[in-house]
């Protein structure tokens, strides 16, 4: 199989979709693969390290010409999907694209489609993304913070621990409870689910139903909002936010969480920042976890230079234009 993957096109992503170690065990396993130059550059992946990794560097339109299967991060421009053949995969996270323009018969692979099962559990970006996600936005709250996250004790004097409440108990959620629990800080998980108080335990986190959050923002110095949409009553307004007296560190992960327009926000109330791709910050571990997750999905649907997309985990991320 050829397998090829050219440069994201958009100047914010950092990310990659192969790195050199998973090109070379692809290699190893008898794959063609086709890359352009300076593909890792964001990534800190050099093009010293691709070709001794058996890469080879090709032209971005030869490669979309040549390859079988296409993996990318995010969808290339609409002109250059729509010159593949039918005979030919394209496989990336196509959250929020419009295939309205699109008329190829190629066949796509939805990596945002991905069932939430163990046994697809080696090919599930959504998981390994979130993980760096929840890490990335915790690290960066700790950055923005004008104060140190443990209770301290000094001869003079001490300082309080720094709380925290997290709203979701998504995969981005309690990793981002886990990585602030381990710096000293004391987390409270909110979810509309009562059943996901266990898991906000195994990261040592407190937990309140999400019904209960106005009445526990006031004395948080950090809140990560991690879940797509709250019911109405759950949302946070900007009339709440300004009642605060804590001046905490509002980080958003995904929309529709808070009612403020800007992504970045200082006020004499809170700090806000929102960041639909707290994963970008992370470059270098965020591409080994999505190519390892390509690796896993190519020795799926790849055996002796065949393709089978008949596997009952693989059909519903499987798209093709009608």
């Amino acid at each position: 199989m050829i397998i090829g993957s050219i440069k994201e096109f958009s100047k914010k992503e950092t990310r990659t979709a192969l790195t050199p170690d998973v090109a070379k065990t692809l290699s190893s396993l008898g794959h063609t693969i086709l890359l352009e130059k300076d593909i890792g550059k964001n990534s800190l992946f050099s093009n010293k390290q691709y070709l001794s990794s058996n890469v080879i560097f090709k032209d971005k339109n030869e490669i979309y010409k040549k390859s079988d299967i296409l993996l990318q991060i995010t969808p290339p421009p609409n002109n250059l999907i729509n010159t593949l053949n039918s005979k030919q995969i394209l496989i990336s996270d196509f959250s929020n694209f419009n295939f309205s323009n699109i008329s190829t018969p190629a066949t796509f692979i939805r990596l945002e489609k991905v069932p939430r099962t163990s046994i697809a559990q080696s090919i599930d970006i959504l998981s390994s993304q979130h993980t760096i996600r929840g890490y990335s936005a915790s690290i960066y709250a700790l950055y923005k913070s004008s104060r140190i996250a443990p209770q301290l004790f000094t001869a003079s004097t001490s300082i309080p621990q720094s709380k925290a409440l997290i709203i979701g108990a998504s995969i981005t959620g309690l990793q981002a409870a886990s990585t602030l629990k381990r710096n000293g800080v004391d987390v409270t998980i909110a979810d509309i689910d009562n059943k996901k108080e266990e898991l906000a335990k195994s990261v040592g986190a407190n937990f309140i139903n999400s019904k209960n959050i106005p009445q526990h923002l006031d004395n948080k110095n950090f809140i990560i909002t991690t879940v797509s949409r709250l019911s109405s009553p759950n949302i946070l307004h900007l009339d709440i936010l300004k009642k605060l007296t804590s001046h905490p560190i509002i980080i958003d992960t995904t929309p529709n969480n808070i009612d403020i327009q800007k992504n970045t926000l200082s006020t004499p109330y809170f700090f806000f920042h929102r960041n639909l791709y707290f994963e970008r910050l992370f470059p270098s571990s965020a591409t080994n976890l999505f190519a390892n997750n390509m690796l896993n999905l190519i020795t799926t649907i790849t055996s002796n230079n065949h393709i089978n997309l008949s596997q009952d985990y693989i059909k519903p991320m499987l798209f093709k234009v009608s």
